[in-house]
Parts: C-alpha cells; structure tokens; sequence
C-alpha cells in the first residue's frame, strides 16, 4: 500500500516559503488531492476485541469551522454505515463488541458515507508471538543520582543521594523471519512496604527499551493512545540476522537512601524506596501494516520542523483503500510475575 500524508495543514508552511524566498521567486505548491475522504482507523487483537472510530478527513490548506470527530461505530449519532465481516462472514453491528479475533481470521470492513466514495480494508490475525525466559539480571555497577522512579517522593537533604543499582532485562523472541514484526511494551510498578501490586492501569508505566535493533521513536500514537505518550518499542524482523534474537535493555532503580558519608539513611530507606518493583512484559506480534503506520505517524509527530515547512513533511502510512487511516491486528504473549527486590 502507499503511504499518504494527511490531516497536515499546509497554510503556515507556504506562508514560511514565500517569505524565505526571494520576492521574485515563485514556489508551485502541490496540495494534491483534497477531496474528503471516510477515515478508519481500527486495531484487532486476539482474543480481547476490535477498537474502530470513524471519521473523515479535511481538505488541507483550508480552514474548517468544524472540528473532525472521530466516531465509534455503534455510536447512535454515527453518520456512517459500516459492514463487518470475519472470514467472509457478515457479522451484524451489534454483535462486532462481542468478537473476540481469533489466529488466522480474516477481517474486513466496509464504511459508507453520502456523499463520499466507500472505504474498505482488509487484515489478518498474525499468530501469537514465540516468547523464552524472560529474566532480569543484576549489573555490577551501581550510580548515584537525585532521582529515580521507585522513590520519586523522596525529599534529600544536604548531601544527601540516592544509590541506584541497574539492572538488564533479556526478552528472548524465537521464530523471528523476515516478514515477522513486534511491538514491546515493559512496564513497570514500584510496590512500597506493606502495599501489594495494585490493578488500576494507571499505576502501570512504560520503559522506553535501548535495544539497538528496535526502531527508533520517541513516543506514542496519538489516534490509538491519545491520552498517553507511550514509548514505542517496534521490532521488524529483517532488522535482525537469526531466527532467535533476545532483546537487551537495562532498568535503573533506587535500592538505598544515602547521606554524605555514604551511610544508609534508614528511616528514608524505609518509607520512600520500594521493597520492590513489578514488571509486566508484553510482545506482540503486529502486521506489517500496523508497523508502517507506527513507524510513520510516531516520526511525523516528534518531527517538529515538518510543522514549520522547513523540513519535509512524514508520509504517514495508509491502507484502507479509497479512505484514509490503518486496519491492523495484532496477538499478545504476556509474563507478569516478575519482580525487582530493591531492598
């Protein structure tokens, strides 16, 4: 599929071009093609469910009194008329909540608007990801610093510092190919004494990983996890030479409390340095679709220059035919028992 820019507003960067250029040059801008267009963006992953909104896009270099809403599909104020199917068959709207994708289904959506040409795409449920032993090894080095994520609320005093001890995750992907592609998302938790690992998804935070294979972004989707800036940790398999392959990242915690001559700090020890931390790993297999557009709407968003026309602007990824937007899928293996005693 091509990859299309859209939603880029376009005023202010011809404005900046026509005033670093000389008054008696002429720039031809190509704005292309500025119909409106339905916009699907949807994610499937096995056996959870299918997040779908809808919208549609606006014409670039104008100005709108309007504000795109993104609409779920089983909204009762949606203006459009979507068709699911799994595996060529029709499943009603009212039945897309209860889906629960499955490896290998087949899942394609139609949307219709008046007034617009009809939108459709298709994907496929990759199988789960192959996953070893997850494990967490002790380095020897240890640092010193004035904060850290498991005692943030520490308060030091004169002289005072926090030890830190680091620490090396090992993710160990097996079945890797050419056309295999992953997200990764660690997370961590730090549970203070006499306090247990806590549900609500709030408490849970993401590590950003340095593995030298993974593709470089800073942050996350804006459509998917627009309350969040999530790292994004993708992995395509041509990036790496072996079938097997464990990613590597290192994680730094605060084990201690010290004062000037290096002593512990027992009773700030105590109440501000977790008894441990909780790590929650999940690798997902994506389709390779799915990775494109992360990889391209993750560079357009921290590409500030291409906001200015001073660079040129990130083609984000699209494969929803005579629409706009990504139909991806994805399937999950998850470990979540381990843990990091920092005291």
């Amino acid at each position: 599929m091509r990859p299309i820019q859209y939603n880029i507003q376009l005023a202010s960067s011809a404005l900046l071009i026509t005033l670093l250029a000389s008054c008696r040059t002429t720039i031809p801008l190509d704005l292309g093609d500025n119909t409106p267009r339905i916009v699907i963006n949807a994610v499937a992953t096995e056996q959870q469910g299918i997040d779908i909104s809808l919208s549609e896009s606006k014409p670039t270099g104008v100005s709108s009194s309007t504000t795109n809403v993104y609409y779920p599909y089983y909204h009762p104020d949606c203006p459009y008329r979507m068709t699911f199917r799994v595996n060529d068959q029709l499943i009603p709207i009212n039945e897309v909540a209860q889906y629960r994708p499955q490896t290998g289904d087949r899942i394609s959506i139609l949307v219709e608007k008046p007034g617009l040409k009809a939108a459709s795409a298709t994907t496929t449920v990759p199988t789960q990801p192959t996953v070893g032993s997850v494990e967490v090894k002790t380095l020897d080095k240890s640092r010193r610093t004035s904060w850290v994520s498991n005692a943030s609320n520490v308060k030091l005093q004169k002289g005072q510092y926090l030890e830190v001890q680091n620490y090396e995750l090992s993710v160990p992907l097996q079945g890797i190919t050419k056309d295999s592609y992953y997200r990764i998302i660690v997370e961590r938790q730090a549970v203070m004494r006499g306090e247990n690992i806590q549900p609500e998804e709030y408490r849970w935070f993401q590590e950003q990983m340095q593995d030298p294979s993974l593709a470089k972004f800073s942050s996350g989707d804006l459509i998917f996890e627009s309350a969040n800036a999530y790292p994004m940790n993708l992995l395509a398999g041509s990036n790496v030479s072996t079938s097997d392959y464990t990613l590597r990242t290192t994680l730094s915690f605060a084990t201690r409390v010290c004062n000037a001559d290096g002593s512990t700090d027992e009773t700030q020890t105590t109440s501000e340095v977790s008894d441990y931390v909780a790590l929650r790993i999940t690798v997902y297999a994506i389709t390779g679709d799915l990775y494109h557009y992360w990889q391209t709407v993750t560079s357009d968003r921290y590409n500030g220059m291409s906001e200015t026309g001073l660079s040129e602007p990130i083609l984000i990824y699209n494969n929803i035919h005579d629409g706009l937007g990504i139909l991806g899928s994805m399937a999950a293996s998850q470990r979540q028992d381990l843990k990091v005693v920092t005291r």
